[in-house]
């Protein structure tokens, strides 16, 4: 099932759910304190049991497609953390989502294929950390509602922050990386 999909039913149920208490259908804010640690208990469960699909650390990427290894990232979770080291020489950038939960990639030991690559970067809630190779052009577009995003030396934070960094020379290069990151809570930090 698509995160996105996953975040956005979750959203509109709890939208649902406060409307029906304004409307005085239902007291929803007695119901979620006698019953709020059943969420942490469902949490929990569903940690316990996707922890087996959640890649916590390991390369995904390889160095020689020939090989029957990626060169381009496909991740997505719905809650739980996202812990990529990518390595390839010939990157192809990919996409990774997250719903609830961290994202760090470190793309240090990545070079991008010829062209311009992109990696686009999706979250609802948690944080985003992201490495980039040395010597390589890269541009990052950078946005969260509500948060901080850090991209090497510049700084934004607040409500609906959102940066944009480019690398001297990137238009020219024969080979650059183009990261997109999008989130709506949480704290975006990317250096290089």
């Amino acid at each position: 099932m698509n995160g996105r999909f996953v975040a956005g039913s979750i959203l509109v149920i709890i939208g649902a759910l406060l409307l029906l208490e304004n409307a005085g259908v239902w007291n929803f804010r007695e119901v979620f304190h006698d019953y709020w640690p059943v969420l942490l208990i469902l949490g929990g469960v569903w940690l316990l049991v996707r922890r087996s699909t959640v890649r916590r650390g390991r390369p995904i990427a390889g160095t020689n497609s020939a090989l029957g290894m990626q060169d381009e990232l496909s991740e997505s979770v719905t809650l739980g953390e996202i812990n990529l080291r990518p390595v390839s020489k010939q990157f192809r950038g990919g996409s990774v989502g997250n719903s609830i939960g961290a994202v760090r990639i470190d793309l240090s030991g990545v070079i991008p294929a010829d062209g311009e690559q992109v990696l686009t970067i999706d979250g609802v809630i948690g944080e985003v950390r992201l490495t980039l190779p040395k010597d390589v052009a890269t541009a990052v577009e950078a946005s969260t509602t509500l948060g901080e995003v850090v991209i090497n030396e510049a700084r934004k934070g607040g409500f609906s922050p959102s940066l944009a960094v480019e690398s001297p020379g990137y238009a020219a290069a024969p080979r650059k990386l183009r990261v997109k990151i999008s989130h709506l809570i949480g704290e975006i930090e990317v250096k290089q």
